[in-house]
């Protein structure tokens, strides 16, 4: 197209105008001579058609000039410099508006995203001049319509891209007429099937609407002869949206799905509403139908008058009833403002615009948070709810509660106690519905909390609680930060923060975007960054790269079950992350009124975060996700351990019975112990992904504890060479209730007389076997040291590793064998190790693999994934196991006879636990 052309088209434009324009399209045309679209055609022609889209709507110059020019920047030699030279007023800053952002102007950071990012450019400077994102539209508009010279893969790319955002803002900013055109190239090409059907469908709809305008026009003009003289009624085709809910729910009444759209252009408001009621009056009105948008106009500024009736065949129509100018801006939408000289304010139809700053400077360094606050917040549909004197905003479907007080209040409402909604008092989470009432109560001071980012869904208010725990002092979010993820580690079983070197976390913080641990800390506390996320980069950077892929999850929880409420809502997060009825099993407990609930449901890492988070908020409590079954994991390991530690005296006993000495299988130990530790430290080391921290081999806790370990050993083996593997067992147990008993009466605790029946109970029971069985004095003697050093060991070890010791669990164990080693070849002069037999040997080195070293790995496994409490629990059935195995092997029931004072130990000692 040529100047002479083009110049029919903006004709509307003052003789400067003219000129102007004209000197840009011989700009442009040099600047992009030579350069082709994929066309085959000069690049230039682009240029021409997205300015020819914005002549006819109405365009002033310099819309025109930057659209001609809108690509001279990224594409040719031109810069902005030399364009401010060329032409002044607004140009410059239109053309920058719409170029893209340079790969460059990114790559220091890699949490940006140039598409993203080129968005967030666009939304930001639409706010100082919306007509940015009206040549954007046009610039779209034009690569949609010539897409069929790209490739199949790029079209679909390109139509998905333009449906998810640029339709989207179209209608956003009432383009109607601009949007369905865009929208019907995104459909043929996505879905060509159903573009068809739709287009056959709305062909029927026209052909139907015909006959029903004139039935409706003669039955008003009957009743309402004056009315109809101010009126014309016209045929408004559907949305591409409202014609796929028709096509779906064909042959069947569905409230709130109409078959045609009819549209009444008034002169006035008044004749709006006097339509309005001669409609009501004459047809039968559908229920909830009625929307007032005049008294308070849609999101994208749109105003009107909205109800649909019924007419006597059945029929239902959708009426619109506007003013000429209404129905202007219904179809051209802002583009009927922003390019008239005294355009300022045009933003007070798009209160929306209001948010984008404050999103993207609370999203400033994460393109992610930044577009899915877009799309939550800008582009996602949304309800109208009600504040005090008649205040109506609107906000993203699905919100909260708190969402709609940050939205209502702002910053007040970061003072909020109490939310009602519609007069009744409901939970912060609480998921809003149209046209809600809401009220607060505010105290005197700021009560936000970091849960509260749980407990909200949009943008907005996330942005607004961020900034509010923003005003702490950095010494208080680095406290907070650190906590958090101390609990995360402690959730993923990765063991302390006080463990790893932190000079390993660099990588992961880096790809997160930040320098330090400790700013990353700040982050966690303010809410930019969660605890999870920071896990994932520093321990799983391989699963942080592949974190969209689904995989099947099971998970348990457990929720009141008279509080139907809270089943509703359970039920429809069920619904909404696909986890069928049939995968939700209750098991009702009586005496406590719970039901424990499990799901199975195919889940991202991310789907899982927001899953959970929204349990929590519909009431559910003890959340567990998983992929396999922790139950059946963590009870297998267990029941393994109880079976190993009863066996242990067992199997040591019938050893000893043979050449084997209890200095040998001592030796023994610990030389295996040594090798097996050593093994797995040197595999930590090789094969770990974070640096840990050293452990001192001479601190004397582990000194300690690796002696009293030694001790231990050698005095249970020279137990069991005099005495049964029952009587042994049952000295164990009496240490360790006499430790607690002691820290009870220390702590005045006043379930102390517990524990001492359950001391004198098993003191009982071991003088009835030493009657019943035997036993030896320096057996007795021999039995009390290694209780009393099992004991000693217990404390110092636990008193050791809490808080320090749990990622370096294999580096603790090295430590300790290698401190226990130079102890144990004291005792080589005692032994007769080189003089046993092979099969001896192998036995007893079996022995302790299967009854030392594998207790070590199943305790280890165990402390990661369940409380220590848990694990004190299954002293009483130790007991019962060594019973059992000694029974088995000595084939007497001696050991059985005491049973039932066992069971009284076993009651009281299990109902004390439970109550502490």
């Amino acid at each position: 197209m040529q100047w002479s052309e083009f110049r029919v088209h903006v004709r509307h434009l003052s003789s400067e105008g003219l000129d102007r324009v004209k000197a840009a399209f011989e700009l442009g045309e040099e600047a992009h001579k030579g350069q082709k679209r994929k066309s085959g055609k000069p690049y230039f022609t682009h240029c021409i058609a997205v300015a020819h889209l914005l002549a006819d709507m109405g365009a002033d110059a310099d819309t025109i000039i930057a659209a001609l020019l809108h690509d001279a920047i990224e594409d040719t030699l031109l810069t902005l410099e030399m364009i401010k030279k060329e032409f002044d007023s607004d140009v410059p800053s239109l053309i920058d508006g719409v170029t893209k952002l340079d790969e460059s102007e990114l790559k220091d950071n890699p949490t940006l995203e140039q598409e993203t990012e080129t968005l967030r450019k666009i939304f930001t400077t639409m706010q100082e001049d919306v007509r940015i994102m009206v040549i954007k539209l046009a610039d779209r508009m034009h690569n949609m319509q010539t897409l069929e010279f790209l490739d199949p893969h790029r079209q679909q790319s390109l139509a998905a891209e333009t449906q998810d955002v640029y339709v989207k803002i179209a209608d956003r900013l009432s383009m109607r007429d601009f949007r369905d055109e865009l929208e019907a190239l995104c459909i043929s090409i996505l879905e060509p099937d159903l573009f068809r059907k739709l287009i056959e469908l709305r062909k029927k709809n026209e052909k139907t609407n015909k006959k029903n305008i004139h039935k409706i026009r003669t039955a008003i003009h009957e009743s309402h002869p004056s009315l109809t003289q101010n009126v014309s009624i016209k045929y408004e085709p559907k949305s591409w949206g409202r014609l796929k809910a028709q096509l779906e729910s064909e042959g069947s009444t569905v409230t709130g799905i109409y078959a045609l759209t009819t549209v009444f252009i008034c002169n006035d408001v008044e004749t709006c509403y006097r339509v309005f009621g001669a409609l009501h009056e004459r047809w039968q009105r559908e229920t909830l139908s009625f929307e007032d948008y005049i008294n308070s106009p849609q999101i994208n500024g749109y105003q009107g008058l909205h109800t649909t009736v019924i007419l006597e065949d059945g029929m239902r129509v959708r009426c619109k009833i506007r003013t000429q100018e209404m129905d202007k801006y219904a179809r051209r939408g802002i583009t009927t403002k922003c390019f008239d000289s005294e355009a300022m304010g045009i933003l007070d139809y798009l209160q929306w615009t209001e948010r984008i700053a404050i999103l993207s400077e609370d999203t400033a360094e994460r393109s992610e948070q930044f577009w899915t606050s877009l799309q939550s917040d800008i582009l996602g549909e949304s309800i109208i709810i009600h504040g005090p004197n008649d205040k109506a905003i609107a906000l993203p479907k699905g919100s909260s509660a708190l969402d709609g007080a940050l939205y209502l209040y702002a910053g007040k409402a970061l003072a909020v106690t109490s939310i009602k909604i519609n007069g009744k008092e409901v939970p912060f989470y609480q998921t809003l519905e149209h046209a809600a009432s809401i009220d607060l109560t505010l105290g005197s001071k700021p009560t936000v909390k970091r849960e509260w980012l749980e407990w909200v869904q949009t943008g907005f208010a996330i942005a607004t609680i961020r900034s509010a725990l923003g005003q702490q002092s950095d010494r208080q979010k680095i406290r907070i930060g650190q906590q958090l993820l101390r609990d995360a580690l402690k959730e993923h079983k990765a063991g302390f923060i006080e463990e790893f070197e932190q000079q390993g976390f660099q990588e992961g913080l880096e790809s997160l975007g930040f320098a330090s641990l400790r700013e990353a800390f700040i982050a966690l506390a303010d809410g930019h960054l969660e605890p999870d996320e920071i896990y994932t980069a520093i321990f799983e950077p391989k699963k942080a790269k592949n974190s969209q892929q689904k995989k099947l999850c099971t998970v348990r929880y457990s929720v009141p079950v008279n509080s139907p409420d809270t089943h509703a809502l359970l039920a429809q997060i069920h619904q909404d992350f696909h986890a069928h009825s049939k995968q939700v099993h209750y098991d009702k407990q009586q005496p406590k009124h719970i039901a424990s609930t499990k799901v199975k449901v195919r889940l991202t890492p991310e789907e899982q975060k927001i899953y959970v988070n929204k349990l929590k908020n519909a009431g559910a409590f003890d959340i567990q996700i998983s992929q396999i079954n922790p139950l059946l994991k963590y009870g297998t390991f267990v029941v393994l351990l109880i079976v190993l530690w009863g066996l242990d005296p067992v199997f040591a006993s019938h050893l000893l019975r043979g050449p084997l000495s209890a200095y040998d299988l001592t030796f023994i130990r610990f030389v295996t112990f040594f090798i097996v530790a050593s093994l797995l430290f040197v595999m930590q080391k090789l094969f770990s992904t974070r640096k840990l921290k050293s452990i001192s081999p001479l601190n004397p806790s582990l000194v300690a504890a690796s002696f009293m370990l030694l001790l231990t050993a050698l005095s249970s083996y020279l137990t069991l060479t005099f005495i049964p593997p029952l009587q042994y067992i049952l000295f164990i147990a009496e240490g360790i209730i006499f430790t607690s008993l002691l820290k009870h009466i220390v702590s005045r605790n006043a379930q102390w007389w517990r524990l001492f029946l359950s001391f004198c109970i098993i003191a009982g029971y071991i003088v009835a076997l030493v009657h019943l069985q035997g036993s030896s004095l320096i057996g007795l003697m021999f039995a009390a040291i290694s209780s009393l050093s099992f004991t000693l060991y217990s404390h110092v070890s636990s008193q050791y590793q809490t808080g320090t010791i749990q990622a370096r669990y294999p580096m603790y164990l090295f430590w300790l064998s290698v401190i226990a080693l130079p102890f144990a070849f004291l005792f080589l002069p005692y032994t007769n190790i080189l003089a046993l037999p092979r099969s001896e040997l192998l036995q007893g080195v079996g022995f302790v693999l299967a009854f030392s070293i594998l207790p070590y790995g199943l305790y280890y496994e165990c402390m990661r994934g369940i409380k220590p409490h848990l694990l004190d629990n299954t002293l009483p059935f130790v007991c019962l196991s060594t019973i059992i195995g000694e029974v088995l092997t000595s084939h007497s029931l001696i050991p059985l006879v005491a049973l039932p004072l066992l069971l009284v130990f076993l009651w009281y000692f299990l109902t004390m636990r439970k109550e502490n």
